[in-house]
């Protein structure tokens, strides 16, 4: 086959297929954008008014603590004030982590305990003890030898602690000797 076209116009028309090809390939991918911006929107007005329905529900003393968390002299101060909690500098009272001790010393091997919590109300302090124990007699075993503690002044156990025979979810309260 005969080619009749000169160069000039053959330069002509590949540049015009090269520009067409471009301008395709152009909208194209203008118009892959165009779609997935159509199939985001919804999914990102769906989960602003998300984000915005939880934070209206958020307590205004929550919100206010993440400003005032930032401040390192506060964080300082907190920290300072738990361990003073946990501290009793007293001459004639115990230090918490001796009658943690002791309560975890008298227990048996068929006791777990879940939490021990401390609570100081002006002179008075109480510990409570939540935990499982595998039968009643070892509950009772533990509650007694709580009571001849030296450190506690009461040992409360609920008669609701009895209820069950095995598996028996505990909680105790105890007074600290002042």
């Amino acid at each position: 086959m005969i080619n009749l076209l000169p160069d000039e116009y053959k330069k002509q028309i590949r540049k015009e297929y090269r520009r067409r090809i471009l301008i395709v390939a152009l909208i194209f991918t203008f118009l892959t954008e165009i779609v997935s911006v159509i199939l985001l929107v919804p999914s990102y007005f769906i989960s602003n008014t998300k984000y915005y329905s939880v934070e209206s529900h958020l307590p205004k003393d929550v919100l206010a603590d993440k400003t005032e968390s930032l401040k390192t002299s506060d964080i300082i101060k907190k920290i300072n004030d738990k361990i003073d909690l946990l501290r009793i500098s007293s001459a004639g009272k115990a230090q918490i982590n001796k009658l943690i001790n002791s309560i975890v010393v008298e227990k048996y091997s068929t006791i777990a305990i879940r939490s021990i919590s401390y609570e100081m109300r002006g002179d008075t302090a109480k510990i409570d003890v939540l935990g499982v124990a595998r039968s009643r007699e070892s509950l009772l075993g533990f509650v007694d030898r709580l009571k001849k503690d030296k450190y506690f002044a009461e040992v409360y156990s609920p008669v609701s602690n009895l209820v069950k025979d095995k598996d028996i979810d505990f909680s105790i309260q105890i007074a600290i000797m002042p």
